[in-house]
């Protein structure tokens, strides 16, 4: 099994990990609280923002041999 495999594999199983974590509360029957679901409309910007940066890189790394096990990114 190759490297991308390997890290599309642990994608895939972080996807549905924090797909599980998220959908657990509406099932745990935890019921509706304001105060949270105001803090995550105002987080919704700014964490956006945030994994785009990060899928950016990832995906640099993804399809670039020489940067695909963490070597730093070449100047320029």
């Amino acid at each position: 099994m190759g490297r991308r495999a390997k890290i599309l594999i642990g994608m895939a199983a972080g996807l549905l990990w924090a797909l599980a974590v998220v959908g657990w509360t509406r099932y745990a029957g935890l019921g509706f609280v304001m105060p949270q679901v105001g803090m995550t409309l105002a987080m919704a910007a700014v964490g956006t923002v945030m994994i785009l940066m990060v899928a950016r890189l990832a995906q640099r790394r993804f399809f670039d041999d020489t940067l695909i096990d963490g070597e730093d990114f070449p100047p320029g």
